[in-house]
């Protein structure tokens, strides 16, 4: 910290006094504030050596103990599912309670969602996502076949980038009870395979969430993200495929995941 004979200190604002003991001190006059000094009411006590050498000593007293530790804000990308948008299911609700607790939150429209391809999907994320913004306080929760968009769009980012973590809702590596037309657009997703290696390189911190009567999900689907992502995973029931269809408005584990 840099003292000025104008009484300023750095960017903080100084009160050159002699203190009860006649000890030549500083005060400065800030608070915190989104990791900024501002004005205030405050008072803490630096003092200063009789020498006025160059370095002193700070002692930060509460209430401003910790200053300049900076939170960094946490964002979340959301990905809906196959004929989903950001504006169906439980998204609209995430968005909001997520924003109420000061998360940035980014919620995307896929594009063709009623027929979703793989490298479309992808590179829309890599357009709307800048990879030099993702770190640790960076999480993903997708839905569906967003599910499997996150974990392929992981595996083609830079190398030893890490993010804090992924929710994936109704997750699957493949599906049941499907039509014709649904089985061919489906093909390529159920397929292509995925390098874990990769995804894991990425995020070691995954919660899978399941319903026991998913109509296209089957429950062996379970185990296959707990050994090939060590996914952390919960079974709720009668949810369906977790759209608004189902009746599903909202799934407070995400929050619980996120907090």
């Amino acid at each position: 910290m840099r003292r000025w004979h104008s009484g300023y200190c750095s960017r903080l604002q100084m009160r050159r006094h002699t203190d009860s003991e006649g000890r030549l001190a500083l005060t400065p006059l800030f608070s915190v504030g989104e990791g900024k000094a501002k004005p205030d009411f405050s008072w803490v006590r630096i003092p200063v050596s009789a020498s006025r050498r160059t370095k002193f000593l700070l002692r930060i007293t509460s209430p401003l103990r910790g200053f300049g530790k900076i939170r960094k804000m946490k964002k979340v990308y959301i990905i809906h599912g196959w004929g989903g948008s950001s504006e169906k299911d439980w998204i609209p609700w995430l968005e909001t309670e997520l924003k109420k607790k000061r998360f940035k939150v980014k919620s995307f429209d896929m594009p063709d969602s009623e027929n979703p391809k793989i490298e479309k999907w992808i590179k829309h994320l890599e357009l709307k996502i800048n990879p030099e913004e993702l770190d640790e306080n960076s999480y993903f929760v997708g839905h569906s076949v967003g599910c499997q968009t996150i974990m392929r769009y992981l595996e083609k980012l830079h190398k030893h980038k890490k993010i804090g973590g992924c929710v994936f809702v109704a997750p699957w590596f493949n599906l049941i009870n499907l039509e014709q037309e649904e089985l061919e657009i489906a093909h390529p997703w159920t397929n292509t395979k995925i390098d874990f290696s990769r995804i894991l390189d990425h995020c070691n911190n995954f919660l899978a969430i399941f319903s026991d009567n998913d109509p296209f999900v089957h429950s062996n689907e379970i185990e296959k993200f707990k050994n090939n992502l060590g996914a952390k995973t919960i079974i709720k029931k009668k949810k369906g495929h977790f759209t608004s269809e189902d009746g599903v408005k909202k799934i407070p584990e995400i929050l619980d995941f996120l907090k």
